[in-house]
């Protein structure tokens, strides 16, 4: 009876903390979506901010002057670690942000080909040698015309690596 009763006290209690450690888990990779979305959202509002606004150098406002836009947004706005942005000006790649990304969005062709012509705010997820890539697409437009396309991407399996030592700790 002894033994009946060791062997299930150790199978409920493996049960107890693989169920808990699965919640974690799920609680953490929430938690990033959450993260990945606010801060997607945060660039597309700063950068609409700064296109509303005037040109810093010359203090005229930018009107279809995209590529000064872009040219500006990137020299104020510093991506965080598993984070990069694109932009494209008339169809092609134009800048990206400084530092040297995980994969180089802006030289897989595939994506160019798929952001370069974007008309509407686009938010999505894509494959790449680097993992799952979230991204926020956003048409910058003069009058009805879209004269270029900014895209902050965030590499998804970038931040999930991040919860795995708290994943595997609460076990």
């Amino acid at each position: 009876i002894r033994g009946r009763i060791l062997f299930w006290y150790v199978a409920v209690l493996t049960a107890a903390i693989a169920a808990a450690v699965l919640v974690n888990r799920q609680v953490l990779v929430a938690g990033i979506d959450t993260r990945i979305d606010e801060a997607l959202v945060q660039e597309s509002k700063e950068l609409r901010r700064l296109a509303d606004g005037r040109d810093p150098t010359t203090g005229e406002p930018f009107r279809n002057r995209v590529d000064r836009i872009f040219e500006v947004f990137l020299q104020r706005n510093i991506p965080t670690r598993n984070e990069t942005f694109v932009t494209f000006v008339n169809g092609r790649p134009f800048e990206r942000s400084l530092g040297e990304p995980i994969y180089r969005l802006d030289l897989d062709a595939r994506l160019v080909d798929r952001w370069a012509g974007v008309t509407r705010t686009q938010r999505g997820q894509v494959s790449t040698p680097a993992g799952t890539v979230e991204y926020l697409a956003i048409p910058v437009k003069a009058g009805q015309a879209t004269r270029g396309v900014f895209v902050a991407a965030i590499f998804r399996d970038r931040e999930l690596a991040d919860i795995a030592p708290a994943v595997w700790g609460a076990a």
